[in-house]
């Protein structure tokens, strides 16, 4: 009777055992990411949110995760960084390893704004030491963003601490005159904001001078999270008459969240005295011949009479025709100049002509050559307002990772340490992938219209109206 008792017992007792040696262990290539922004509120309109992208996993990375671009309707958003920062950190019994990874977002209006969910491919090793991609998907986060007060108006505003910002002039003297040209420069210094979100510059136009702006430059210095901004602003004026001439005060603008007020520098203008052009007015001298009494002058002064009659039509329109081109070269020669100059920097600054220095640099086969002549022409090639990424251009041309063999030069973009001959494949090679993904992202664009530039501070709405 007792060993029909237990029997029950032993039993349960195996099959709790069973289910004790059954339980699975931990699984090693467990992997999570998280998402959140900094700071998390109190957020104004052109202050610089940084997005934070923590990658954990249990098991060891074979590769570096891959973050793809990120679109932000009404804000600027880039990853300015192209490698994470690595870190490890203690769970239990577990060892975790992760990469941070940040983005940087400026919104350039008011209200409500939506972070879309990010899918990330994680490359681990599996209990083979065998290469397992695991996607990992962030969840959406929100972030409420205020007009600065008093920057209703204005037509865009960036918050920051302070904006240093100078000016030159280039030739100006007091002799000036019709066709000579002064060229206005504007610098912009901030820091903790970007160079795309600082203010643009307007030069207005003047009545008698014509007005070439030259392409505005961007460059922003990255050091372990701290950004470091300047925008440069130039136009060339070409004076085309003599006058008083102008130029107003200019005033940039910014918001101090410190102090939750708006400050401003105004630069002052310049006033021009432009003389006549002397070469311009000054008319032929007319030779005067004195009468000879000798016979053989007065045949000469009839025999060139009966030319000038026979001929008299064909040279006035040629000496009309000479004087007016001698004086429109004399009066216009500097301001044609000018033009010239200002098309041949154009062309000097078009993407095909970084494309064509791309393709030297390939010929030679200068593996840092190569690399820098790349980034250059990604460049020109990328709209003003993003960051040069193959990931956004692949977007353009629908194909998935076509640029390969550029990947060690985007890792190393921001170091100054030089690349190896091993960093790159076949030059040659190299300058047919590109070629090829240059000519379906032209194609791409052409076909789809992409703007170059794009209204990124669009002029805030009343309150109580929906954000546009």
């Amino acid at each position: 009777m007792r060993l029909l008792r237990a029997i029950p017992m032993l039993l349960l007792t195996g099959q709790s055992a069973m289910a004790q040696i059954q339980e699975p262990s931990p699984q090693r290539n467990y992997a999570e990411i998280r998402a959140y922004l900094e700071p998390k509120e109190g957020i104004f309109v052109g202050q610089l949110v940084r997005l934070w992208l923590e990658v954990r996993s249990t098991g060891r990375f074979l590769r570096a995760p891959r973050y793809p671009d990120l679109d932000i309707d009404g804000a600027i958003a880039i990853m300015p960084e192209q490698l994470g920062v690595n870190f490890s950190e203690g769970q239990g019994d577990d060892t975790l390893i992760g990469q941070r990874q940040r983005y940087v977002i400026i919104p350039q209006r008011s209200g409500e704004f939506t972070v879309p969910a990010l899918t990330i491919a994680v490359t681990l090793a599996d209990d083979n030491e065998q290469p397992k991609t695991i996607e990992l998907r962030t969840n959406p986060v929100s972030m409420s963003v205020t007009m600065p007060p008093g920057a209703e108006d204005l037509a865009s505003i960036v918050t920051v601490q302070k904006i240093a910002v100078d000016q030159k002039y280039d030739g100006i003297s007091e002799t000036l005159k019709a066709g000579d040209a002064v060229a206005r420069t504007i610098t912009m210094n901030a820091e903790g904001t970007l160079a795309l979100a600082l203010p643009k510059i307007v030069f207005s136009r003047l009545d008698g001078a014509q007005v070439y702006p030259a392409k505005t430059i961007f460059a922003d210095k990255i050091n372990r999270g701290t950004y470091r901004a300047k925008r440069t602003d130039a136009a060339t004026y070409v004076f085309s008459r003599a006058g008083e001439f102008s130029l107003p005060p200019i005033k940039v603008t910014w918001f101090d969240p410190d102090t939750k007020t708006l400050k401003s520098e105004e630069l002052p203008g310049k006033n021009f005295s432009v003389q006549p052009d002397p070469l311009a007015n000054s008319a032929p001298e007319v030779e005067t011949t004195e009468k000879g009494t000798s016979s053989q002058i007065s045949s000469v002064i009839v025999t060139m009479l009966e030319w000038l009659r026979t001929n008299i039509v064909s040279l006035t329109l040629a000496c009309i025709a000479l004087y007016l081109a001698a004086l429109i070269w004399r009066r216009y020669a500097a301001a044609t100049m000018n033009a010239v100059r200002s098309f041949i920097s154009k062309v000097l600054s078009s993407e095909p002509f970084y494309f064509l220095k791309f393709r030297q640099a390939c010929t030679k086969g200068d593996a840092n050559n190569v690399s820098k002549a790349f980034w250059r022409w990604l460049d020109c090639l990328t709209p003003e307002n993003r960051a040069a990424t193959v990931e956004f251009l692949s977007r353009q041309s629908k194909q998935n990772d076509p640029l390969k063999p550029t990947r060690d030069w985007q890792q190393d973009r921001y170091h100054d340490a030089l690349l190896t001959t091993s960093a790159t494949t076949d030059a040659r090679e190299i300058f047919r992938i590109v070629s090829s993904f240059r000519a379906k992202v032209l194609q791409a664009r052409k076909a789809t219209r992409v703007p170059d530039k794009v209204e990124l501070n669009p002029r805030s709405v009343t309150s109580g109206s929906a954000p546009t």
